[in-house]
């Protein structure tokens, strides 16, 4: 099979993209979410600047395109928060990681927002995700208090399960919870401003559980490399699974 015709990055072929307009938004929320949430010189800073160093287009542009263009921001912000939060809890021991998204948590609760901030990368997350809350709270819309519960939800279950997978019929439904499926997909639908109809379509189900079984398993084949050299005490990863 030739290749040398086609792009070395598939953000580089002809489909639609909102980079062209939407890109300054897309970076003041990149911007914004790294230097609040990950400090100079650190592990997460580093591997967020990596994340959007394509040289052949901005991986928001290509992916959210039918958008509308006052929620781009917000949908840049929160996904790439979950990126850093993940980064930050891997290295965590599994129960210490619970115990730090239950801290976490607390942002998306004024009542319950009890625990001082620090330094820390989760107190830098959590006042990030508290200015967060509070920003998308003024939105007069009836799916935004879905929307921020549904991302409680999340961050409650993400990292819960410390259970050995046999099966990718046992594994594939933790993956999905761990990289915030739920949560992303209600995002989009926010984010597009899709009506009811169409969000509860069993089709449109069906397409999304599709894409994220293909965005899990495709992350942990071409992380796995890495992941299997770190030292943690839990690996959550499809290949060692298919390996038993």
């Amino acid at each position: 099979v030739a290749t040398d015709s086609a792009p070395s990055y598939f953000s580089s072929f002809p489909v639609s993209s909102c980079e062209p307009d939407a890109l300054p938004t897309i970076q003041k929320a990149l911007d914004e979410t790294i230097s609040s949430c990950t400090t100079p010189g650190s592990k997460e800073r580093k591997k967020a600047v990596y994340r959007h160093s394509n040289p052949a287009g901005n991986i928001f542009g290509l992916s959210l395109a039918l958008c509308e263009a006052d929620r781009v921001g917000y949908v840049v912000k929160l996904i790439e928060f979950l990126c850093i939060v993940d980064d930050v809890m891997e290295d965590l021991p599994f129960g210490e990681a619970c115990r730090e998204h239950s801290v976490l948590r607390q942002a998306l609760n004024e009542d319950n927002d009890r625990d001082a901030d620090s330094a820390q990368p989760v107190g830098l997350l959590k006042a990030f995700l508290r200015e967060l809350r509070r920003e998308l709270s003024s939105f007069d819309e009836r799916g935004t208090p879905s929307l921020l519960k549904t991302l409680d939800d999340s961050l409650r279950d993400r990292d819960s399960d410390d259970s050995e997978f046999t099966t990718l019929a046992e594994y594939i439904p933790y993956r999905k919870t761990n990289f915030d499926y739920d949560f992303v997909c209600q995002l989009l639908r926010w984010a597009m401003d899709l009506p009811p109809a169409i969000q509860n379509n069993p089709l449109a189900k069906a397409y999304e559980h599709i894409i994220g079984v293909i965005v899990g398993l495709s992350n942990d084949y071409f992380s796995w490399d890495m992941e299997r050299q770190e030292a943690t005490d839990r690996i959550r990863n499809a290949v060692p699974v298919l390996m038993k």
